[in-house]
This record gives C-alpha cells, structure tokens and sequence, in this order.
C-alpha cells in the first residue's frame, strides 16, 4: 500500500504539476496519450471497482480519468483541473502514508 502511494506523489503528482507548468508545450502525441491514458484509467477504474466495490476505483473512473482525457481534449483549458487533481492526491497520499507510518 506504500508504494502506490509514493508512486502517486513521486511520478503522478509531479508529472500534472509539470504539464500545468508554463514550461510544457502540448502537442499532437502528448494529447493523445492523455486521451489513452484517460481511457485506460478509466477501463482499468471501472473493472476495478466491479470485482471489489471500492469507492477510490469509483472515483478514479468518474473524476481522474475524466480529466485526462479533458486535457487531452483541451489541454490549455484543462490545465488548472490538472493541479487541483495535482494537489488532491500529494495530499491525499501523503495523508494515508503519514497514518501508515503514525507520523
């Protein structure tokens, strides 16, 4: 469980945060790999969610991946979603990792 939760803050996190940045250039294969990403998310979400009724698979179906795909769309509109997603899951993931650990 640990290690989901480093990977959403360390590669996740860092990565929405990066394509929020000025720095970041869509172009035509960036956006469609958010639109695959945002599909493959959400299929991956929804089986999830089938087999063990977890609501974070259900959230992760009807919001996460519905933003990727957004930005994929739009990516210069979608990019202030893109941090508030950013944010919510630094502090959300390190929120479950600090009661893990009982910091």
């Amino acid at each position: 469980m640990k290690l989901i939760n480093l990977f959403h803050i360390i590669s996740g996190a860092i990565l929405l945060i990066w394509l929020h940045s000025k720095y970041f250039t869509p172009s035509l294969l960036s956006k469609s790999v958010a639109i695959l990403l945002g599909i493959g998310v959400m299929y991956h979400h929804f089986y999830k969610y089938s087999n063990t009724g977890a609501w974070i698979y259900l959230f992760h179906a009807i919001i996460v991946a519905p933003v990727i795909i957004y930005f994929g769309f739009y990516p210069t509109e979608g990019r202030s979603m893109l941090q508030l997603v950013a944010v919510s899951m630094i502090a959300y993931h390190l929120a479950i990792i600090t009661h893990i650990l009982h910091l």
